[in-house]
């Protein structure tokens, strides 16, 4: 009897299908001089548009939001980028409403910026809050603010 029940919760066991989870630990917030000395790439701006890339699948393909940039830190000048994420969060990838206002982290891989869950993206309420958040970063605090 107990050999079939554990045979049986073997056989679930090897059935049943891989979970998906993000699983990281942020960065600690940075000042200015050390987000500059890393060349780490920061940009504050309008999330304009974004496209699910690879189908109907919500673990396939990328999102791709079109951010109109107000502001950057170690970004050559541009008035607008396109920034990749994985799909969804179980796969660390970002959420970010359209027409809203953000901080993100975005780093370059194959010459395309992507951003995730596992950056220190700063999530904000409001485009006011976003720069306060950025006046308060560029006169000597951290991104993120430090709680």
């Amino acid at each position: 009897m107990k050999l079939t029940g554990f045979l049986a919760a073997f056989a679930i066991l090897l059935s049943a299908t891989s979970a998906l989870a993000c699983s990281c630990r942020p960065p600690e917030p940075q000042t200015l001089a050390e987000i500059k000395a890393a060349g780490i790439v920061v940009v504050m701006g309008h999330v304009a548009a974004v496209e699910k890339t690879g189908g109907a699948d919500i673990n396939s393909g990328n999102l791709v939001y079109r951010i109109e940039i107000a502001s950057s830190v170690n970004l050559p000048e541009m008035a607008t980028m396109s920034v990749h994420s994985a799909p969804n969060g179980a796969l660390c990838g970002i959420n970010l409403p359209i027409n809203s206002f953000q901080i993100l982290f975005v780093y370059q891989r194959d010459q395309i910026y992507w951003a995730s869950l596992c950056g220190n993206s700063v999530y904000v309420r409001s485009e006011g809050q976003a720069r306060q958040i950025w006046r308060d970063f560029k006169a000597g605090g951290t991104l993120p603010p430090r709680r």
